[in-house]
């Protein structure tokens, strides 16, 4: 697994253009990058343990209306993010990890702005793999994967400022539980996510709101370059049926290890095309994450 060693966690743009032009490396190195670039946080096959900071900044676009149509922002509307993360391996086909984040809000209108914030909810989330990618050409990798989000952060509903600049969560708990298969080709390498996921009933201000259900779906295409740069596309589709939402998301990011650490940086945006969302606000943003490795 020596060249596994080399690739870390990532992904990022012009996958195509990569997959055609590069020579190919062994399929130890798409693996490993393959277990790597589909989550934040995620240990790669040789990997025991690591922490590291997430920093994250967000602009609001605007909004998709019942109809599905867009309907810009007439304010300034930011989310600035800093998220402590760590995750453990427990035998050779099980991790856990948790993400603790600090949240400040910022929003401008013509008649007044307001700033702040505060910690936001907390996150807990375990992967098992039944089988690894690449290690077989007809058996994909596949693993199970399951979590779940506290209401530590400040409801909406619970705010003081008009602007609702001090809300910093979601306001009731979240689990969610589902399935990854991933594989490798080459440099190349795939991994399609599927989540069933569950908003718990919860009451804030004094009223009382009903758990309701959606699904969270996520392709990405990347390849892991002979520098050892790990490049990736993805896409992810999010509705909830019950609340009439949904929304689709497009990113890029890129990772590159640097001894026992690990780089990476992307971006995303919600497209503010009609039709590709509905009752959700749309965000352009981007992050860079450093994290320590033990091997």
């Amino acid at each position: 697994m020596s060249g596994c060693r080399s690739i870390e966690f990532g992904a990022a743009l012009l996958t195509g253009l990569i997959l055609a032009l590069l020579p190919e490396p062994g399929h130890a190195q798409a693996c490993c990058a393959g277990a790597a670039a589909g989550q934040l946080g995620r240990l790669a096959l040789h990997e025991e343990a690591l922490v590291g900071l997430d920093l994250r900044a967000e602009r609001t676009l605007g909004s998709f209306d019942d109809d599905g149509a867009y309907r810009p922002y007439g304010s300034d509307v930011f989310l600035f993010q800093q998220s402590l993360l760590g995750t453990l391996r427990l035998g050779e086909r099980a991790q856990v990890g948790t993400v603790l984040p600090l949240v400040q809000n910022y929003a401008s209108t013509r008649r007044e702005s307001g700033f702040g914030g505060g910690v936001g909810d907390v996150q807990f989330a375990a992967r098992y793999d039944f089988s690894f990618a690449g290690q077989s050409l007809h058996t994909p990798g596949l693993a199970a994967l399951g979590g779940v989000s506290l209401p530590t952060g400040r409801a909406l509903e619970e705010t003081t400022h008009p602007l609702g600049v001090d809300a910093t969560g979601r306001g009731g708990a979240r689990a969610w539980g589902g399935l990854a298969v991933e594989q490798s080709y080459g440099i190349a390498f795939v991994q399609v996510q599927g989540l069933l996921v569950h908003d718990l009933r919860r009451s804030a201000a004094g009223r009382e709101y009903g758990g309701k259900w959606g699904m969270d779906a996520s392709l990405l295409l990347g390849a892991s370059l002979p520098s050892e740069l790990t490049l990736a596309l993805f896409a992810r589709h999010e509705t909830q049926l019950e609340a009439s939402r949904r929304l689709w998301r497009f990113g890029a990011s890129a990772g590159y290890p640097l001894r026992d650490w690990r780089l990476q940086a992307g971006l995303f945006v919600d497209p503010p095309v009609d039709g590709l969302g509905r009752n959700e606000n749309l965000r352009l943003g981007l992050h860079f994450a450093v994290m320590r490795i033990w091997t």
